[in-house]
């Protein structure tokens, strides 16, 4: 001890750190921290590490130093020996209790106990030199790795908690997402993979979809088609256009097949291309009514 913080004003005075002494929050001036018996009026240790006072080098030859002088409270020419100035300077001024320790690497404090890790312990307590004891959920070397029972495809950045990669979500990243997303089903991996619902298909399942097919006519919705004019459904387990209307041919047509008209209603002769039907009245005189 014995430098900047230990002849500060408020050295001994708030040993707890509980006087802010500046609107800035956290801020305390040197020597609050400190005990009173830690205190004292000199920097002693300063100035030995200015001169590189060692206890072999240290003895009672006179020569002429810049110490810290009490009654100008600054740096001033004295001429004085090792001995004579540390004996004042601990021995009656700090109650026997001074010291100057140059720590080995990785320690540090008053008496040399205080263990330094750097880079600081980030989520956890320094316990030896660079040797941390992290909290529950965090490990590494200084503390800021997360722990996470699984991130399938993600990093864990805290306890539990997950970063997921794109294309991924869920507490764990193993959900895959489709952007845009899937419109009626899921998606197995990311970039417009889906996995569609049954009467459904395209990149995003968003076309409705007929697997028996339709037919004479084109799908509008999941499992249902919209017939082409002159054609309609028979079956009632399936909306595919199957069936024709045989008036598409020719009004008086009363069956047919998908290519023409096969027979014409009464009073009407169907025509050799099978395409028309010809009333007899046309054919034969105004007052035929039938005719073969």
């Amino acid at each position: 001890m014995g430098d900047t913080r230990t002849i500060n004003k408020f050295c001994g005075k708030d040993p707890v750190y509980s006087v802010v002494h500046d609107n800035t929050p956290g801020l305390h001036f040197p020597g609050c921290g400190l005990t009173q018996d830690q205190c004292t009026t000199l920097p002693c240790c300063e100035d030995a590490l200015r001169y590189e006072f060692r206890n072999g080098s240290c003895n009672s030859t006179t020569g002429k130093y810049y110490l810290f002088s009490e009654a100008t409270y600054s740096n001033t020419e004295q001429s004085t020996n090792c001995l004579t100035y540390f004996d004042t300077c601990f021995k009656k001024v700090m109650k026997d209790k001074g010291q100057c320790c140059e720590c080995l690497k990785g320690w540090a404090g008053f008496d040399c106990e205080t263990p330094v890790c750097s880079p600081p312990c980030v989520h956890g307590t320094c316990i030896g030199p660079d040797d941390c004891s992290c909290q529950t959920g965090w490990t590494g070397p200084i503390c800021s790795i997360g722990i996470c029972s699984k991130c399938v495809y993600g990093v864990c950045r805290a306890p539990d908690s997950c970063w997921c990669f794109y294309g991924y979500e869920g507490a764990d990243c193993n959900t895959s997402i489709s952007d845009p997303p899937c419109q009626h089903g899921n998606s197995v991996m990311p970039n417009l993979t889906c996995n569609c619902s049954v009467g459904w298909t395209g990149p995003i399942c968003d076309v409705p979809d007929c697997p028996q097919g339709c037919g004479y006519g084109y799908c509008v919705d999941q499992q249902v088609c919209e017939c082409f004019p002159g054609y309609y459904t028979t079956q009632n387990l399936t909306s595919e256009c199957d069936g024709i209307d045989c008036k598409s041919y020719h009004p008086e047509c009363i069956h047919c097949n998908f290519s023409k008209c096969s027979e014409c209603d009464t009073n009407y002769v169907l025509s050799d291309d099978g395409l028309t039907c010809h009333s007899c009245k046309e054919l034969y005189e105004p007052l035929c009514l039938s005719c073969d």
